[in-house]
């Protein structure tokens, strides 16, 4: 038997497939569970994809102007873009697999207009799409202060104890980013940010529960992101946008009674993203949840990590060996790495910070092309796990104010550089930032309340990360950095001497805010009187303004215009990237100029 993929129903006899999988021996049965076929034939048995998949993209930012290199899961992928609607597809320039089941992407943002992307692999001509998962950042003008919002409460809850959550994402599948939050009310709110500033956090439409901690994710391989949090009956709750419906998972059937840690990705390469859950017993097992395509099926995964409980569970490469591991943070002041190998599971581990590890992130914190291992411990210290062989450890900083509750890594001064975040028990936000060979610590600033839960992530939708907590107090507070002034390059002084032979065309101050009054300055020379024609376009070749139409200058002298970055109606134009197209008698050339607000 031919195995054939018609990714359309065919309307005539003996049509050509799309794609034709091989050829079986008497087929006894075929099966679907949604997501893959499953073949049985005369000793034989095979599994089918029919789709490829990409569970999880890492970074899930990269900075316009940038190269970036991602890591994906992703199984016979020949193809990834990036796709925004207005914009052009930003696609993958290279594509090397290694390891058991990741891949590298470069992809090019030199063009990339700041906003949040649509990610598609498409292998055999059949797409799968991750929406909304990769946000392009704008640059911020440096250098920058810190700003400390309330965004309010969320809920009624009296005081948020250690079981809580916050998330970034578009579960509601609107195309904005806002922020979800479980606190242990009776309900979990989403917060989001409108024109006219953030609105009060609303609950969503669901039962009556004490959600706290959350992740989001596409549990069911819908290519739509759900939001699963925890119940205080030791519950998995899967919340489903955009109508809100509420699924129970069941319970972690490892023995516990409350889930501490939370954290999801694809381990064992199925095509769904799997959950995995850490409860407070004292042996650092932990369980997955794991949707079989008809139901969701719960499983512990065996082997003792140490002798407390887990406190914190992330998941990533940080081996920088092709597969992805779990870290989990441990009571016992250690971190332990669970890895599936042959389909069964290796605890070790990677030695100790300096108390309860209340926090675990994995990223290039210190951006020398390497994935690291950060802890943020009970004492006030951070710490980075590097595997060289062997793990070693490494305090990044101490500010001795109260227990670090959280770690991230991410660009939320938005320099093109990654950073380490923590929120403490002080009340306070810090960053950590590798320069040369030391590291330094920055405080964002105080929140008046003791912080326990943080997301680090574009809520506001303004192409820009900012660093969010969740306090004590059931208030939800944003650190964000601002420039503290315009900082533009400098216009040259030129004199007659100075005029270059030939012709001379720059873009002077080609990073503007226009709402700050900024204007770019356009400079250029030629060698004769010649007709002057100049047009801003944007990054799919609409026409914005012309600054000079067919206006005849002199030779040999400098000329200039500004733009302050409005169209032809005298109206702000959105952030992003813009062509300036400069064309004289015999000669044309362009520039760019970047708009951000």
């Amino acid at each position: 038997m031919d195995r054939r993929t018609y990714n359309s129903i065919p309307t005539s006899n003996s049509a050509s497939p799309d794609v034709v999988l091989g050829g079986l021996t008497n087929p006894r049965s075929i099966v679907s569970d949604g997501a893959r076929m499953y073949v049985m034939a005369q000793n034989t048995g095979l599994i089918y994809y029919p789709f490829p998949w990409v569970s999880s993209i890492s970074p899930n930012y990269g900075m316009s102007g940038k190269i970036v290199q991602l890591i994906g899961q992703a199984v016979n992928t020949e193809a990834l873009k990036f796709s925004h609607p207005g914009d052009p597809d930003m696609v993958s320039t290279s594509l090397v697999r290694f390891g058991t089941s990741l891949c590298t992407y470069s992809l090019d943002l030199t063009n990339a207009v700041p906003a949040v992307y649509d990610v598609t692999v498409t292998a055999n001509t059949c797409p799968r799409i991750l929406k909304q998962a990769f946000t392009v950042l704008s640059p911020l003008n440096q250098p920058v202060a810190w700003t400390v919002n309330d965004l309010g409460a969320a809920g009624t809850k009296i005081a948020v104890d250690d079981s809580c959550g916050l998330v970034i994402g578009d579960a509601d599948q609107d195309n904005s980013q806002k922020l979800y939050i479980g606190n242990g009310d009776t309900a979990l709110f989403q917060l989001k940010k409108y024109s006219s500033g953030w609105g009060l956090p609303s609950a969503l439409p669901a039962p009556a529960g004490n959600f706290s901690h959350m992740l989001i994710t596409d549990g069911d391989c819908d290519q739509n992101w759900e939001i699963y949090c925890t119940s205080l009956n030791n519950h998995l709750i899967q919340f489903k946008g955009p109508a809100w419906s509420s699924l129970d998972l069941g319970a972690d059937n490892s023995g516990s009674t409350k889930i501490n840690a939370m954290a999801t990705a694809d381990m064992d390469h199925d095509g769904y993203n799997e959950i995995y859950t850490a409860g407070n017993i004292v042996n650092g097992v932990i369980c997955q949840f794991r949707n079989t395509g008809t139901a969701w099926a719960r499983t512990v995964i065996s082997g003792s990590a140490g002798t407390g409980q887990t406190l914190a569970l992330a998941i990533g490469d940080g081996k920088n060996d092709g597969n992805l591991e779990i870290y989990g943070g441990n009571s016992d002041q250690k971190i332990y790495q669970y890895k599936l190998s042959n389909k069964i599971w290796q605890v070790s581990s990677l030695g100790a910070g300096s108390g309860m590890i209340n926090g675990v992130a994995i990223g290039d914190g210190d951006n020398d092309g390497q994935r690291e291992v950060y802890a943020a411990c009970q004492d006030g210290k951070i710490f980075q796990f590097r595997w060289n062989g062997s793990w070693s450890s490494t305090p990044i900083g101490n500010v001795g104010g109260g227990a670090m509750n959280a770690v991230a890594v991410s660009d939320a001064d938005n320099d093109g550089s990654n950073e380490v975040y923590a929120v403490c028990q002080d009340g306070h936000a810090y960053m950590y930032k590798k320069i040369g060979a030391s590291w330094t610590t920055v405080d964002l600033g105080v929140a008046g309340t003791p912080l326990l839960a943080m997301a680090v992530g574009d809520a506001d939708n303004d192409h820009h990360f900012e660093v969010y907590a969740l306090g004590q107090n059931n208030h939800v507070h944003e650190f964000k950095a601002e420039a503290s002034q315009p900082v533009q390059t400098p216009t040259p002084v030129f004199t007659a001497a100075s005029i270059p032979p030939g012709n001379f065309f720059k873009i002077y101050r080609n990073q503007v805010n226009p709402n700050r009054g900024e204007s770019a300055v356009v400079r250029w020379s030629q060698p004769r009187d010649a007709p002057v024609t100049i047009t801003v376009y944007n990054m799919v070749g609409d026409k914005i303004i012309t600054l000079v139409d067919h206006q005849t200058f002199s030779a040999n002298q400098f000329n200039e215009v500004t733009w302050k970055g409005v169209n032809s109606a005298g109206r702000v134009v959105g952030s992003g990237i813009y062509i300036v197209y400069f064309k004289t008698d015999g000669y044309e050339t362009y520039g760019k100029c970047a708009v951000i607000k």
